[in-house]
């Protein structure tokens, strides 16, 4: 089989709903942080790090554009759904997490 030339594929993230999320989480704590115990402050911030790197893409198929280009989406995963609805259902023991 001959050789006939390269192709050249570029692939992006685009993190715009990600950076929305964390967004909309900071704000949640923000406000979650005031009216809570100081050991539950703790549970939030030892259960961050994995929420944060739970990191998916997402349920579009991924965008094609010029010259091969192929985009992305990305946002955080069930980790993050699940943290962000004991927050706001106030849930605050650590098996919510």
């Amino acid at each position: 089989m001959e050789k006939v030339g390269k192709l050249v594929v570029s692939i992006g993230l685009d993190t715009t709903e990600l950076e929305g999320q964390i967004s909309s989480l900071q704000t949640l704590l923000d406000s979650a942080l005031k009216d809570i115990p100081d050991h539950l402050i703790s549970t939030f911030f030892s259960n961050l790090p994995a929420v944060l790197n739970d990191i998916v893409l997402a349920d579009s198929s991924s965008a094609p554009g010029a010259r091969l280009d192929v985009i992305h989406r990305v946002r955080l995963g069930a980790k993050y759904e699940r943290f962000t609805a004991a927050i706001r259902a106030r849930e605050f023991d650590s098996d919510s997490f």
